[in-house]
């Protein structure tokens, strides 16, 4: 009976051990301080250790890792007899985990398993090279098989963008304890560069999968601005070299800091600006002299036809010569025709006397000219700007040795609103058709200095309203056609110094209201159609020095009232159809002894077509009357008045419209 109460008492003592061993067997994991922190950018990795421990003595822990990205591999857990065998994605351990490639794509458990420990295990690590930085990191562990006292068989794997350094072989020892450790380096990849003309690195070299820092490879190139690589260079080194392109775009500049280029560069610079809208200004150097001599109008200079070929707007900011050489004369035609130039400011150019012909005839995007510094300067070419349709302003400030403007130097200018001449103290003549068809004109300032106006100085300019050149105190004559067609112009001011008025001076200016002679006490005459169609004039004042009245002089001057020619006490002559279609004109005679051609039409005519707003009507042409002093010539003025109309008593002018009055 005793031996059976010791014999229960000892079963129980064993069940009591195995129990025990069985509850402290069914430990749970680490605690969830890891899971409370996941968020929706994590996930939740746990290492379950398989009876295992870690570190901290516990067989599971958890790690965050971020989404799309690899797990690290934690340091591995022991267990007692038995040799780690790698990290696996079921517990029946049928996939193995691969740190270097694999990615999470939810909260996952890896399960660790084991091989019982046999003599002459060892193990063989594999680290990769980090991309940034000197460290390497543990991207996957072999398990092997070896006698012990023999060297390892460790081989190297095949990881893409990795190379592996030489392997140091290890004395297996029969504890399995024996480690080889594999290190792979990435690949140098090398990105070649074509600066397309620029500055800079020509290559950039740097690990597989390291970051490349764009910012530090930005090329230069004068007179462009970096745009992008073609193509486009990425965020890591590749797998393999790649080589890219430089693309620039060219520089706008502006007015008062324009692009340099030398003239070996323009070029191409032009050429890379093609298609763009905006305006380049650009200041060329190094100019070789003989590209600047053009041959004839439309066949410019070559620095004009490389400028013309590219269609690119450009406002030339400025030119130099080779050797800093400064130009006298701006050769003949340079420009002639170069559509695409809105600007030139020749003001550097300080040595320049003049401006050779059509130099600019035809650039009808030039809209403005700065010769504010040329103080040398006396002197345009013939057809200097002619259609330059687009120009808008001519700085001439400080032009003061200017003496003349050439035949047509700013004819057909029709954006032109002003100019100012009055520096110019040293100009003397204004040429032939200077300002002709400048139909935007509204002012002109003139200097004192000036002596002569050309033949159609003004000729169409169609608004401008006023002009007044009574300061302009040399000037002795208005050229032919001076001022005809011009059909908005009101008011004109005339210097006392005006000796010569020649044919058709205000033809045509329908709007001119008045007009003041009286002080021109040196003007012998008012000449051929001098004031024609001027329809709206009211009032005239001529000087007792004329001699003579020409033909049409004030035909159809329509809406002039008296014209009294008494203080005329030297007039010779009145030549044909003077005062014809003056309907409502009264003219009055001075006492003097006056030719006047027979049946010449000098004072109107009976029942005449005369074109009035586009058509013919059927009227009588006479002024409404003629004033004769009464005195010895009343009766010899009163016939040549009578017959200057006609060939007989029924076509003569009629008597009833002459009248005497007393001087």
């Amino acid at each position: 009976m005793k031996k059976t109460n010791v014999l229960r008492t000892t079963v129980l003592l064993v069940l009591a051990v195995v129990l025990s061993i069985g509850f402290i067997g069914c430990k749970q994991v680490a605690d969830s301080s890891v899971g409370s922190s996941a968020s929706s950018n994590t996930y939740i990795v746990t290492f379950n250790a398989n009876d295992g421990k870690f570190y901290n003595d516990k067989n599971s822990i958890e790690m965050l890792v971020e989404k799309g990205k690899t797990v690290n591999m934690p340091a591995e857990p022991k267990k007692d007899g038995f040799i780690f065998d790698g990290w696996y994605k079921e517990d029946s351990f049928t996939t193995k985990w691969r740190f270097s490639v694999d990615k999470p794509s939810t909260n996952i458990t890896l399960y660790g398993k084991w091989k019982k420990k046999t003599i002459g295990d060892y193990k063989v690590e594999h680290y990769q090279q980090n991309a940034v930085g000197n460290g390497y990191k543990k991207v996957d562990i072999e398990n092997k098989k070896g006698n012990p006292d023999s060297l390892t068989k460790a081989v190297a794997k095949s990881y893409t963008g990795f190379t592996a350094e030489h392997i140091s072989q290890q004395t297996i020892k029969a504890d399995g304890s024996t480690v080889v450790k594999i290190y792979y380096n990435r690949k140098i990849i090398t990105l070649t560069l074509d600066l397309n003309g620029g500055k800079g690195s020509t290559s950039i070299s740097g690990r597989y999968g390291a970051g490349i820092d764009k910012t530090s490879i930005t090329p230069t190139k004068t007179a462009y601005t970096f745009i992008e690589w073609k193509p486009a260079l990425p965020s890591k080194f590749p797998l393999t070299g790649t080589s890219h392109i430089a693309k620039w775009e060219t520089k706008l500049g502006t007015k008062d800091a324009p692009v340099i280029l030398k003239y070996t560069e323009l070029e191409a610079w032009l050429k890379n600006s093609i298609g763009s809208s905006e305006i380049h200004y650009i200041k060329i150097t190094d100019i070789p002299e003989y590209t600047l001599e053009g041959i004839k109008y439309e066949n410019p200079s070559i620095l004009a036809k490389i400028i013309k070929n590219y269609k690119v707007k450009v406002f030339l900011s400025g030119l130099k010569l080779e050797n800093n050489k400064n130009l006298e004369n701006l050769p003949k035609f340079i420009f002639s025709g170069v559509e695409n130039i809105v600007g030139i400011d020749l003001s550097e150019w300080t040595n320049l006397t003049k401006l050779g012909e059509s130099a600019f005839n035809g650039c009808t995007g030039l809209t403005s000219v700065d010769l504010s510094k040329c103080t040398n300067l006396t002197d345009f070419g013939t057809f200097t700007f002619m259609k330059c349709s687009s120009l808008k302003s001519v700085d001439l400030s400080r032009c003061t040795n200017l003496t003349g403007l050439g035949h047509s130097v700013l004819k057909k200018c029709t954006a032109l609103t002003n100019i100012d001449l009055s520096r110019c103290t040293k100009l003397t003549s204004i040429g032939r058709s200077v300002f002709e068809e400048c139909s935007s004109l509204t002012s002109i300032k003139l200097p004192k200095s000036l002596i002569s106006l050309g033949d159609y100085s003004f000729r169409k300019c169609v608004a401008l309203t006023s002009i007044d050149l009574s300061e302009c105190t040399n000037l002795t004559s208005l050229e032919f056609a001076t001022f005809i067609d011009c059909s908005n112009l009101l008011s004109v001011s005339v210097p006392t110094s005006l000796t010569l008025i020649h044919n058709d001076t205000f033809d045509k200016c329908t709007k001119l209201i008045s007009i003041d002679l009286s002080k021109c006490t040196n003007l012998g005459k008012i000449p051929d159609r001098a004031f024609k169609n001027c329809t709206s004039l009211t009032s005239v004042k001529l000087p007792a020095s004329v001699k003579n009245i020409g033909m049409g002089a004030f035909y159809s001057c329509i809406n002039l009232t008296s014209i009294d020619l008494s203080v005329c006490t030297n007039l010779s002559s009145i030549e044909r159809e003077a005062f014809k279609n003056c309907t409502n004109a009264t003219v009055i005679l001075p006492n003097a002894n006056i030719s006047i051609e027979e049946s010449r039409e000098t004072f109107g005519k009976e029942d005449e077509a005369i074109s009035e707003n586009g058509h013919y009507v059927w009227k009588d042409t006479w002024v409404k009357e003629v004033q004769i002093p009464s005195g010895t010539n009343y009766d010899d003025l009163k016939e040549k008045v009578r017959k200057s109309c006609g060939d007989s008593d029924d076509t003569y002018f009629p008597e009833d419209r002459i009248k005497p009055y007393t001087p």
